[in-house]
């Protein structure tokens, strides 16, 4: 191997290493508690959110991380759309901080809803439905595409979650 490749196959790594802690450096955690506040900035928890409403008033990128309080109960359905982005190298992570494992109780909605969402990973959280008696048409997890433009949504991973109590499914995806 000639030096003039390996000065250029070193340059290409020092570039590649650098990309990714740019990536990475934009990132952000952002807490949710009950002891929180939705007027906090939800980025330590100690300046922790409190609601769900909050978590999807806001806008995720790549890396971010979406952090419940372990040993918790959050009220409400999570909703990720297509202006959630992750990827498969750094996708938006949802789960738990703590001890133990955040529950999300969404009653008769969905545990957590992602349409035209790519690039999500769920890990580490309960999601807790009304019981598959009731009335309604919710599932637990749900990603639904509805693109109809060709694109290929790539990317989503489940790790580590228990569903249960839900009408419909567990986790399901819906592609139209």
């Amino acid at each position: 191997m000639n030096t003039k490749y390996k000065a250029h196959r070193i340059l290409e790594l020092i570039v590649l290493i650098l990309w990714f802690l740019l990536v990475k450096a934009n990132a952000t955690d952002y807490y949710i508690s009950p002891s929180g506040n939705d007027s906090n900035t939800g980025t330590s928890s100690a300046d922790a959110w409190k609601t769900i409403d909050k978590v999807n008033s806001a806008t995720f990128g790549p890396g971010d991380r979406v952090l419940f309080e372990g040993g918790n109960q959050f009220h409400g359905s999570l909703g990720f759309d297509a202006d959630d982005k992750g990827t498969r190298t750094n996708p938006v992570a949802v789960g738990s901080y703590g001890k133990g494992r955040a529950i999300v109780n969404s009653a008769t909605d969905h545990g957590l809803y992602a349409l035209n969402c790519a690039g999500l990973c769920v890990n580490n959280l309960i999601f807790i439905g009304a019981g598959r008696t009731v009335d309604a048409n919710f599932s637990g997890i749900v990603f639904h595409t509805d693109l109809d433009t060709g694109e290929k949504l790539e990317y989503s991973r489940i790790d580590n979650v228990d569903v249960s109590g839900y009408r419909r499914t567990g986790m399901g995806a819906l592609v139209i």
